[in-house]
C-alpha cells in the first residue's frame, strides 16, 4: 500500500471521487516573476520554473545530466553514519541497489550476513 499525493482525491470513509478537494479548494501554487537569488542567471530560474510544472524539455534534460558529478564525501561511511549524507532515489529497488553497493564498498574488510526472509 502507498500514500496518495495530498492532491490526490481522498477515499478516506468511502468518499467519492466527486468529493471536494481540500487541496485544490484551499491552497494556490504561485510562480514567482522576480527571483532574486538567481536574476543574474535566467536561464536557470527558466529551468526551475519547468522542473516545477513538470515541463521539462531535453534541453533541459541534457543540461540536468551534465551538472552530474563525483562527491569525494559519498566515499567516506563516516558521513552516512553521522547523517552528513543521504542519497535520495526514487524507488526501493534503486534504494537497495545502493546500499548494497556501498556495503560492499564502505565496510569491504567487515563479514557479510545476509538474511533472505518474507515479511
Amino acid at each position: 500500500m502507498y500514500d496518495n499525493l495530498i492532491t490526490e482525491n481522498n477515499h478516506l470513509d468511502n468518499r467519492p471521487d466527486f468529493a471536494p478537494s481540500h487541496w485544490d479548494e484551499n491552497f494556490r501554487i504561485y510562480f514567482l516573476t522576480d527571483k532574486m537569488r538567481s536574476r543574474c542567471d535566467p536561464y536557470f530560474s527558466d529551468l526551475c520554473d519547468r522542473v516545477g510544472r513538470d515541463e521539462i524539455t531535453a534541453e533541459d534534460e541534457e543540461f540536468l545530466k551534465s551538472r552530474i558529478q563525483p562527491c569525494p564525501a559519498e566515499f567516506d561511511n563516516e558521513n552516512f553514519r553521522n547523517g552528513d549524507l543521504s542519497i535520495i532515489v526514487t524507488t526501493n529497488k534503486k534504494k537497495d541497489h545502493i546500499n548494497n553497493e556501498k556495503v560492499s564498498l564502505l565496510l569491504s574488510d567487515q563479514r557479510e550476513y545476509v538474511c533472505n526472509s518474507k515479511d
